[in-house]
């Protein structure tokens, strides 16, 4: 009798096959494995990220417009009690309306077209310069005040022949200009201003005024129409028989009146100003128009709170007024230009406290 064993391996009836399992650790390792799972991953995070940004763009957006409807109610109920302080503030400010004939009329006499003049009955002549109105309607709002400039960064400039301070500069006028190019509009002008020994301002073309007395600064607030350019021009003077310390010192700002909440350009007296040394001086350099292109830069002459003038450090800068009788401020010194242009149009701000 044959072995179990042998009638086990030469019967047919047994069937053999390869069973593969996968070696993980091989196939991971793999570099065409890990850029197809590179590439899917990328894929995945892309689409990931695109969900992301529009869920959070469309957040952003409601929550934005949800704010700017909650400021806009705020706004609304408080704008008619500024504009109406502000309109108030404005209508008890008399010096808008009037001025004496002495200021305005005899200073303009060759262009007295400027002004309209009035004889009453107290014997005193009076002439209304052009001061707009506001009627509370939204085409013509109160005009919104920025605070006023200040001296801190302004320098005490002149022309070039103040550079030697062992001796004085010669005496005359000197004319200097600021054109300010701006990146939205302005209809308002502040300028604080005073000059040792005298000065007269112009703005866009239009007289505005003169002083002095350079230990009483003035500050003049003029209303220009709506523009971008704004030039300011001064005829200074030194005395030519004193022959003292010189200087001009300037700081504004240029804003829009009607926006609600104005972004004032603000400006002081620095080297960018523009000058000349030693030259007769004609009428038309107070026209915006006018090239200066070829003029000298000023000199600084010293700092704001410098010794002569450090005395200005503790002074509030006052409304100016136009002169009494006429713009000649110093003897010998030819007159002040008066522009065909006119007399700006003059507001005077709530004073400094």
């Amino acid at each position: 009798m044959e072995s179990l064993g042998n009638i086990l391996s030469e019967v047919p009836w047994m069937k053999f096959r390869v069973v593969a399992e996968p070696d993980m650790a091989i196939f991971m390792k793999d570099q065409r494995i890990q850029a197809l799972i590179q590439s899917i991953t990328n894929h995945r995070v892309t689409i990931v990220k695109k969900q992301i940004m529009v869920e959070f763009q469309e957040t952003v957006k409601r929550t934005v417009e949800t704010l700017m409807k909650e400021m806009t109610k705020i706004v609304d109920t408080n704008m008619t009690s500024v504009e109406t302080s502000v309109a108030s503030r404005f209508a008890s400010m008399s010096s808008l309306k009037t001025v004496s004939t002495a200021t305005v009329c005899q200073t303009l006499g060759k262009d007295s077209h400027l002004c309209t003049c009035h004889h009453h009955h107290d014997h005193e002549d009076h002439c209304h310069l052009p001061v707009p109105a506001y009627p509370g309607s939204p085409l013509h709002k109160p005009p919104v005040l920025v605070s006023h400039p200040t001296f801190d960064k302004a320098q005490w400039i002149w022309s070039k022949e103040a550079k030697d301070h062992n001796k004085a500069a010669p005496g005359g006028a000197r004319p200097f200009r600021k054109t300010l190019q701006l990146e939205s509009h302005a209809d308002m002008v502040t300028i604080d201003i005073t000059c040792d020994n005298f000065y007269t301002l112009y703005v866009n073309g239009k007289l505005v005024g003169s002083g002095k007395e350079w230990w009483k600064p003035d500050t003049w607030t003029v209303r220009v129409e709506r523009t971008k350019k704004v030039v300011i021009a001064v005829y200074a003077v030194q005395d030519p028989v004193t022959l003292g310390a010189v200087g001009l010192l300037v700081s504004g700002k240029a804003w829009n009146s009607q926006e609600t909440l104005p972004h004032a350009k603000e400006f002081v007296s620095d080297k960018t100003w523009t000058t000349l040394s030693s030259s007769p001086i004609g009428d038309e350099f107070v026209k915006p128009e006018f090239v200066d292109s070829l003029w000298e830069p000023a000199h600084e002459v010293k700092k704001f709170g410098d010794s002569p003038w450090e005395s200005l450090v503790k002074t509030k800068p006052e409304a100016g007024r136009l002169p009494k009788k006429n713009l000649v401020g110093i003897e010998g010194v030819k007159e002040s230009p008066i522009p065909k242009a006119g007399v700006a149009d003059l507001l005077v701000l709530p004073a400094r406290t």
